[in-house]
């Protein structure tokens, strides 16, 4: 239940419900799910900090297997990709 919020996130799961407007840099092991939701924006994973290959290895997650880009909307059946959007590269946030 966001609005207008932009988030890095590396997990195994990510499931959304009634978001609005919401950007995502996404490491997910599995597809991101997406349900009554709508403006919602992925790219992949832009997080860096030291040590963040130890972390991700530790929480058993692979950087080579990220889904970030397979979502999965419960609400659209024709898969039209009417509630979601790739971020396009000009409009990225940079770190």
């Amino acid at each position: 239940d966001c609005t207008d919020c932009v988030f890095t996130i590396g997990c195994k799961q990510l499931r959304t419900r009634d978001c609005r407007n919401v950007d995502f840099y996404l490491y997910s092991l599995t597809d991101p799910i997406i349900e009554t939701s709508n403006n919602m924006r992925f790219a992949n994973f832009n997080g860096a900090y030291p040590n963040l290959e130890r972390d991700m290895a530790s929480a058993g997650l692979d950087p080579q297997n990220n889904h970030w880009s397979a979502v999965f909307d419960f609400n659209d059946e024709a898969k039209t990709g009417v509630n979601w959007s790739y971020i396009p590269e000009a409009e990225e946030a940079a770190l």
